[in-house]
């Protein structure tokens, strides 16, 4: 979202114990209060274990009695002792077992060092690849930090559906021909009347005429990027339900998850140059809650590929966003938070026409959001990632341990009101920002405001990495430092 091409039309969402020491001649006492403890013990034992333990009537002296008890106590003591050195070891090899059972799986923070994702052609849909779990996969992706000696686990704290029953869609004409709106939005509207339920989708390719909304704990799914649902010749006749044209939206919806398929807007082939063509995305959480957007591929947009607006609790994760319509169209941005908290944006590949990623504020704050593990090469007038402040607040952003390449700018503030709102609690780390567009004369990051030393605040940039990029600039301000950045 460049600020020279600020869209008229962009949604504009609304509402609102003491130390003790033992000297030698505590050791007696010590030996009767066992043989004390022993005997009460035996008293709470089956009568044949007590039998066993319980002192019987003296037939010795009371010397050779007395020394016999301490010879028992001692005994017990040993044993008791070597009994917890056991199970102390058997504990640790049990968690060192465990850790190596769990060092494979996922969640797990251990480093296996710097994560690779491929830039190659994917099958069928081309752009951008991803290396990509298999469908179903809904637990978040863990990744380890470029930090030397420690690492993160980045997670989604959205679940989405819970929804476990599927759902037939019948009618669909996988060979892309017809219009499948119907089908699928029949099979959705049916699953969400029933308390929710996964509509499943094979592979193929399904085109609508019409605009798809989630139901409440409804997940829309197919098998992976050959599942595709793309814009068809009469899909400009109507608008979504918040305007413009999105292709899958949740429409209000909470607890949904859009996951494994391809959303192709059709951009290269429709005019989308329409007067609401910026008040609705290509895959948009809208006015939603516990939204998971997981495994998406974007094809031929002609608005922001994925968003979301004015939405809590989501998360967009492992998706693929390929810009090929930027010669068409500006203002494609690949993700998009707009007036919305609390949420993350996880390991996507991200090829933008314009900003990679995007926080931005109209009608509310955006808050409490974590950008990590993202490949993304923003547009060449454009960032990797902006920070767009309006009139309300950015603030409780984490940036960390993203690829940022080919933009002009790797991160940035831009401002789209005067004088514009605050930009505070901002980490930036263990990021690697390299080959942007003009190389050395490409800020890294740009954090510089109009307002004074009271608009950006608490900004903590730390441990990243620049190559074939320029400088790091932060304005002064409180609580604002950069340190331990590196070069190539």
């Amino acid at each position: 979202m460049s600020k020279e091409n600020l869209p008229n039309d962009d949604r504009m969402a609304s509402g609102p114990g003491p130390a003790t020491t033992e000297g030698s001649g505590d050791k007696r006492g010590v030996a009767f209060v066992a043989s004390a403890w022993l005997r009460r013990s035996a008293g709470r034992m089956p009568a044949p274990v007590a039998r066993m333990i319980r002192r019987k009537p003296p037939a010795l002296s009371t010397k050779d009695l007395l020394r016999q008890q301490r010879l028992a106590v001692l005994a017990f003591i040993a044993g008791a002792a070597t009994l917890a050195g056991s199970i102390a070891a058997s504990t640790q090899i049990s968690g060192a077992s465990t850790a190596s059972v769990n060092a494979g799986g996922r969640g797990v923070g251990v480093n296996p060092g710097t994560p690779t994702i491929s830039t190659g052609p994917t099958p069928s849909t081309g752009g951008l690849g991803l290396n990509h779990p298999s469908p179903g996969t809904r637990t978040g992706s863990p990744s380890p930090s470029r930090s030397a000696g420690s690492y993160s686990v980045f997670r989604c704290a959205a679940t989405g559906s819970s929804a476990t029953a599927r759902m037939t869609v019948t009618g669909l004409n996988p060979n892309g021909s017809g219009d499948d709106f119907a089908a699928i939005q029949n099979a959705i509207d049916i699953a969400g009347q029933r308390g929710g339920g996964i509509v499943a989708l094979p592979a193929g390719t399904f085109v609508i005429d019409s605009h798809l909304v989630l139901r409440d704990n409804v997940e829309l799914t197919g098998v992976g990027p050959a599942t595709v649902i793309k814009a068809g010749p009469g899909f400009l006749s109507t608008q979504g339900p918040g305007g413009g044209y999105s292709l899958i939206s949740t429409g209000g919806a909470s607890n949904v998850t859009i996951a494994d398929l391809t959303a192709d807007q059709s951009g290269d082939t429709l005019d989308g140059n329409l007067p609401a063509r910026l008040a609705g995305y290509v895959v948009e959480g809208f006015f939603s809650s516990n939204v998971v957007i997981d495994g998406v591929y974007v094809r031929n947009p002609f608005t922001y590929s994925i968003a979301m607006a004015r939405s809590t609790d989501f998360c967009i994760e492992n998706c693929n966003v390929a810009v090929t319509t930027a010669n068409r169209y500006n203002q494609l941005d690949g993700i998009h938070i707009l007036d919305s908290h609390s949420g993350q944006v996880i390991g996507n590949a991200i090829r933008s026409g314009d900003d990679g990623m995007a926080a931005h504020t109209i009608g509310a704050p955006v808050y409490d959001v974590l950008f990590a593990r993202n490949k993304v090469f923003g547009g060449e007038t454009d960032a990797g990632l902006q920070l767009a402040v309006g009139n309300y607040p950015i603030y409780a952003i984490k940036v960390e341990d993203n690829d940022f390449y080919g933009s002009l700018y790797g991160i940035r503030v831009g401002y789209y009101s005067d004088p514009g709102a605050a930009v505070s609690q901002i980490s930036i780390s263990a990021n690697y920002i390299h080959n942007l567009a003009e190389g050395r004369r490409s800020p890294a990051i740009d954090l510089d405001g109009p307002g004074g030393a009271d608009s950006i605040t608490d900004v903590t940039v730390t441990g990243n990495r620049i190559c074939q990029a320029g400088a790091i600039s932060v304005q002064p301000g409180p609580g604002n430092a950069v340190t331990n950045t590196t070069d190539c």
